[in-house]
C-alpha cells in the first residue's frame, strides 16, 4: 500500500502507508480434540514490524481481553441492578412519591456497591420523580381551588393534566417501564455471553502461538517450481529451434524443387510420349489437360510430401504428383503416370482415365478429427489416435505402416520427427485447419458455449473465499443471513439474494455444462469406437491396452502441469493479504496422485477429509472411467445389437434408479450449493453421473448404424425434397408410397427442437423455487425427482438438437454452431477448461481487499476470465499439449500401432 502525493516543485513521491501481515496462529485442543491452525490476512501501519506484533499477540493483547472481560463485568452488575430497579417500579401502580423513595434508596446502594454511574443515574431519577409528585399535588389542589370557585371549565382542564401526568406517555408509565425492564434484562444476557467470550478467548491468546509475516506473501520459488519453469523455457527453445529450421529447411528447397520439377517434366516427355499430348493440353483450356496455376499448386503439394519425409522412387514421386494434381474434370491419371514412371510402354497404352466418386459422409472422420477418443473437451489430438488406430498397422493397412517409417525415415537434411512435433508454424495450421466432412461441425459451437457456461459459474464460485460471507450472501436466498451466528455483521439483501431471481437461474445451471461434456464425450467416443470395432471384430480388444494408455497420456501432460504449477508456483506468483490463505498448493502436495491416476472423485467418496487438489479436475476422473467401460458397452452394441442394446438399456436405468434411491434415501437437496453431501456422493461420482454419457454413446451408435431410425431420419427429409418437387401424382413411379409421408419429414425436426426446448428450459429454469430461501421449500420426493431425470432430461435434449444439426433440419442453430472459428477455438477448450481456475486465484487471492458482488463486477470479471482462459489455452496448446500429441502420435507409429499426425 503506498501513498502517491506531488510537492511543491511538482515531483512525484511514493511513500509506503502500510503492509501486508499474515497472522498465524495454532489454537490448541481441549478436551481431547485436535488443535486448530489458521490464518489471517490484514493490513497494518508501515512503520510496524513483526516483532511489536508478535508481542502486541503474546503480551498486550491478554492484558487488553482481561480489562474488557473486567469493564464487561462491572457492566453486566450496574445493568442488573438497573433492571431489578425499573422492575420494582412497574410491579405495582406506585405514586411518585414512593417511586422517589425506591430510587433514593437504589441510589444509597448502588454507591455502597461501588456503582458511581448507577448511583448518579438513581438519584437524579429521584429527584424527577420527587418534582413530579410536587407537580401532581399543585395541579390536585389548583383544580379544587378552580372548581370552589365556580371556574369549572378550569377546574376539568387542570384534572385532565393531572390525569395525564399519572398515566404517562402511551400506553403508561407501567407499561413502559415493564418494556424498559425486558430490555435491561436482554442486555444482561448479551453483557454475560460477551464476558464469557472474552474469557475464553483470553485463555486461548494466552495459550496459542502467533507467527506475524510482514510485508510480500508470496512464497521462494523451491525446486518444483524450478522444474515446472525449466520444461516451460524448454519447450519454448524446442518450439522456436523446431520453427526456424523447417523454416530454414523449406525456403533452401525451394529452388531445387523447382528445377527438379521442370528437369523431371522434360524427361517424362522424352521417354514417354504417348502421355505427350495430354500432358501439353494441360496449357490449354479444354481437353482434360492440367493449366499453368494447377502445375504450381501441385508443386507446392509434392514438396509438402517431400517435405513431410517421402523420399521415394520415381513411381512414389509420381503418385505424389498426382495427389497434389487433380486433372480437370475429377478425371484420374493414376494408371498413366505410374506406367510412364515404371517405364512399360505397352502398360501407358492400356491405361485409362477413371472417375473419383466422394465417400459416403457418416460423421467418421469428424469424429476422428472433432474428438474421437472419450472427451467431450479434450478430442482434437487423440482423434489422431483414434485414426492411427483404426486404419495403421492393427487394421492391416499397409499404407498407413509405409507413411509411419517415411515419417520417421527422413533425410539427414530433415530435422528428425520429434522436434518438428514442436513447429510453431506447424501447430498453428492445425488450430487453423478446418475438417472436410461438416457433418458434426456443430459440436464445436456446443464445446466452446459449454466451457463459457464453466466459466460463468466458476466466477461466482471461486470469489467466495475472498469475498467473504457478505459475498456469499448477496447470491444466496433468505434464511441464509439468519443462520449465522450472532454478530457476524452481515447485512441481508434487500430483495433477497440474486439466486432468487429468474435471470440468475443460469448460474446454478452452469452444471449442466459438464453434462454436454459427458454427453459428447460419449458421442465421440461410440462413433470412432464403431468403426474400429467393425473392423478388427474381437481381435479389436488386444488393442484395448493401446486406447487406454493412450487416453492416460492424451490427458496427462495438461493434468501435470497444471499441478506442477500449483505445487511450485502457486504461492510464488502474486501477493496480497490473501494470498498465503490459498489451500491448493498444500492440498497438491500430498494429493497430486488422485489426479494422475484420475481417481479423485472415488477417493473423495471414500474419506471426505482427504485433501483436494485442484477440484475442478474431478470431471476427468468421471470420464477416464467411463473411457474404461465404454467398450465393454460398444462391443456388443455393435456386434450383437439385441444383446448390446439391452445391456445399455440396463445401465441407463440402473444409473437413473441409482440416483432417486440415494438422493431420496439420504434427503439430498438437489443443489451443490446448498447441500455439500449432494456435491460428494451424487454430483462427482460416475454410477450417478453416467447418463448423459451413456445417451451420448447411444446416439454414437445409432448414428453409426446403417438399419438404425437415425439412417431414415438422414434420408427421409432428402427423399421428401424429391417428392415434393416431383410433379408426378401420387402413387407415381416418381412418387413412390415410402416417400409419400412429406408432413412426417418436415415436422420431425419440429419436434425434436421443441422436445429439447421443453426439457432444457425445465432444466434450467425449474429451479426457480429450489432457490427461493435456505432451508429450500421443496420437499424430498422433487429433489430426488429433479436429481434422477434432469441429467437424463438435458442429454436427450442435446441428442435431438444434435441429430437435427446433423442432418442439417436446423440451419440457423447449425449455423451458428457450426462457425467455422469455433473449430479452433474447440480445439483450445481443454487447456482452457484445466487453467482457468488458476487464473481465478491467481487474480483473486492478489486483491488488497474483499470482493463486493454486484451485476457490473460479475460481467466485468466473467469476460476477463474467458478472454484470459482462451488466451492462456493459446499458448499451453502451442507449446505443450499439441506437441505432446504429435510426439505421442509418432510414438505409437513406430511402434506400429497407428499413423503419425502430420497436421
Amino acid at each position: 500500500m503506498v501513498n502517491e502525493t506531488y510537492d511543491r516543485a511538482g515531483w512525484f513521491h511514493r511513500e509506503a502507508v502500510g503492509q501486508y501481515a499474515l497472522v498465524k496462529f495454532e489454537i490448541p485442543g481441549f478436551g481431547g480434540q485436535q488443535g486448530v491452525a489458521t490464518s489471517y490476512g490484514a493490513c497494518v501501519p508501515a512503520h510496524c514490524s513483526a516483532e511489536e506484533l508478535e508481542d502486541g499477540f503474546k503480551e498486550d493483547l491478554p492484558v487488553a481481553l482481561e480489562s474488557a472481560a473486567e469493564q464487561t463485568f462491572l457492566l453486566e452488575r450496574e445493568l442488573s441492578a438497573l433492571s431489578r430497579v425499573t422492575a420494582s417500579l412497574g410491579a405495582t401502580n406506585r405514586s411518585f412519591s414512593e417511586a422517589s423513595r425506591l430510587l433514593y434508596n437504589a441510589s444509597i446502594e448502588a454507591n455502597a456497591s461501588g456503582m458511581p454511574d448507577l448511583a448518579s443515574a438513581a438519584a437524579a431519577a429521584a429527584t424527577i420523580a420527587a418534582d413530579a409528585a410536587k407537580a401532581d399535588a399543585a395541579l390536585r389542589s389548583a383544580a379544587v381551588s378552580a372548581r370552589e370557585a365556580g371556574f369549572v371549565n378550569a377546574s376539568i382542564t387542570l384534572f385532565g393534566l393531572d390525569a395525564r401526568l399519572l398515566h404517562g406517555p402511551g400506553q403508561g408509565w407501567r407499561h413502559s417501564l415493564e418494556a424498559l425492564a425486558q430490555q435491561l434484562q436482554m442486555q444482561v444476557a448479551e453483557t454475560e455471553s460477551a464476558r464469557s467470550t472474552l474469557a475464553t478467548l483470553t485463555g486461548l491468546v494466552v495459550e496459542s502461538n502467533f507467527h506475524i509475516t510482514l510485508g510480500a506473501q508470496t512464497s521462494a520459488v523451491g525446486s518444483v517450481g524450478v522444474f515446472t519453469i525449466a520444461l516451460l523455457c524448454l519447450s519454448a527453445v524446442l518450439a522456436l529451434v523446431a520453427t526456424f529450421s523447417g523454416s530454414a529447411s523449406r525456403v533452401g528447397r525451394v529452388g531445387g524443387r523447382f528445377r527438379a520439377l521442370l528437369a523431371g517434366e522434360s524427361r517424362l516427355k522424352a521417354s514417354h510420349p504417348l502421355i505427350h499430348p495430354l500432358w501439353a493440353g494441360g496449357h490449354t483450356s479444354s481437353g482434360g489437360g492440367y493449366t499453368t496455376s494447377e502445375a504450381a499448386r501441385a508443386h507446392e503439394a509434392m514438396g509438402e510430401r517431400e517435405r513431410a519425409g517421402v523420399g521415394e522412387p520415381a513411381a512414389g514421386r509420381v503418385r505424389e504428383w498426382q495427389a497434389g494434381w487433380a486433372p480437370r474434370g475429377g478425371g484420374s491419371l493414376s494408371p498413366v503416370l505410374e506406367a510412364a514412371a515404371s517405364g512399360n510402354p505397352e502398360v501407358v497404352v492400356g491405361a485409362t482415365a477413371t472417375t473419383a466418386t466422394a465417400p459416403h459422409s457418416d460423421g467418421s472422420e469428424v469424429a476422428r478429427e472433432a474428438g474421437a477418443a472419450e472427451c467431450g473437451l479434450a478430442g482434437t489430438a487423440e482423434a489422431d489416435l483414434a485414426a492411427g488406430t483404426e486404419h495403421g498397422h492393427l487394421a492391416g493397412n499397409h499404407a498407413a505402416r509405409r507413411d509411419a517409417e517415411a515419417d520417421g525415415g527422413r533425410s539427414a537434411r530433415e530435422f528428425p520427427g520429434l522436434l518438428a512435433s514442436f513447429s510453431l508454424v506447424r501447430n498453428w495450421k492445425s488450430l487453423g485447419s478446418l475438417r472436410e466432412d461438416k457433418t458434426m461441425d456443430s459440436l464445436d459451437g456446443m464445446r466452446v458455449a459449454s466451457l463459457a457456461w464453466v466459466i460463468f459459474g466458476h466466477t461466482a464460485v471461486y470469489a467466495l473465499g475472498v469475498g467473504g460471507t457478505q459475498f456469499v450472501a448477496e447470491l444466496m436466498p433468505d434464511g441464509f443471513v439468519e443462520m449465522l451466528p450472532p454478530g457476524s455483521h452481515v447485512l441481508r439483501p434487500r430483495d433477497g439474494g440474486r439466486l432468487t431471481r429468474w435471470t440468475y437461474q443460469l448460474l446454478p445451471a452452469a452444471f449442466f455444462a459438464v453434462d454436454t461434456f459427458f454427453w459428447m464425450g460419449g458421442l465421440l467416443a461410440a462413433v470412432s469406437l464403431a468403426k474400429q470395432i467393425r473392423t478388427l471384430q474381437a481381435s479389436w480388444w488386444r488393442v484395448y491396452p493401446v486406447y487406454i494408455f493412450g487416453r492416460w497420456l492424451r490427458l496427462t501432460p495438461l493434468v501435470a502441469l497444471a499441478t506442477l504449477w500449483t505445487i511450485g508456483l502457486g504461492k510464488s506468483v502474486g501477493d496480497g493479504p490473501f494470498w498465503a490463505s490459498q489451500a491448493d498448493a498444500e492440498s497438491c502436495k500430498k494429493a497430486w496422485w488422485v489426479n494422475i491416476l484420475y481417481v479423485q472423485n472415488l477417493v473423495s467418496y471414500a474419506d471426505p477429509n482427504y485433501p483436494s487438489c485442484l477440484g475442478h479436475l474431478w470431471y476427468l476422473s468421471n470420464d477416464f472411467q467411463f473411457a474404461i467401460v465404454a467398450p465393454f458397452l460398444a462391443f456388443p452394441m455393435v456386434l450383437r445389437p439385441k444383446r448390446g442394446w439391452c445391456l445399455w438399456a440396463s445401465a441407463l436405468l440402473a444409473s437413473t434408479i441409482i440416483n432417486f434411491a440415494m438422493s431420496y434415501g439420504g434427503k439430498y437437496t438437489a443443489s451443490p450449493l446448498f447441500d455439500m453431501r449432494y456435491f460428494r456422493d451424487i454430483y462427482i461420482q460416475p454410477w450417478t453421473r453416467s447418463q448423459p454419457y451413456l445417451v451420448g454413446l447411444g446416439l454414437g451408435i445409432a448414428w453409426d448404424s446403417k438399419a438404425s431410425i437415425l439412417d431414415y431420419l438422414k434420408t427421409c427429409t432428402a427423399r421428401a425434397k424429391v417428392a415434393m418437387a416431383s410433379a408426378s401424382p401420387e402413387g407415381s413411379e416418381a412418387n413412390p408410397p415410402h416417400v409419400r409421408s412429406g408432413f412426417w419429414s418436415a415436422v420431425w425436426p419440429w419436434v425434436l427442437m421443441t422436445l429439447a426446448a421443453v426439457m432444457m428450459l425445465a432444466d434450467v429454469f425449474g429451479t426457480h423455487g429450489l432457490y427461493q430461501r435456505i432451508p429450500t421449500g421443496w420437499s424430498r420426493m422433487e429433489n430426488a425427482v429433479y436429481i434422477s431425470l434432469s441429467r437424463l432430461a438435458w442429454a436427450l435434449g442435446l441428442s435431438a438438437i444434435a441429430i437435427c444439426c446433423f442432418c442439417e433440419q436446423a440451419p440457423v442453430i447449425n449455423g451458428i454452431l457450426s462457425w467455422s472459428p469455433l473449430q479452433s477455438l474447440g480445439k483450445l477448450c481443454y487447456a482452457a477448461y484445466i487453467f482457468h481456475p488458476v487464473i481465478m486465484n491467481l487474480v483473486n487471492y492478489s486483491r488488497p481487499e474483499r470482493i463486493e458482488f454486484s451485476d457490473a463486477w460479475y460481467a466485468m470479471a466473467f469476460t476477463a476470465y474467458l478472454v484470459w482462459a482462451f488466451g492462456v489455452a493459446l499458448v499451453v496448446w502451442m507449446l505443450v499439449e499439441k506437441p505432446t500429441a504429435n510426439m505421442l502420435a509418432i510414438v505409437l507409429a513406430k511402434l506400429g500401432l497407428g499413423r503419425p499426425n502430420r497436421k
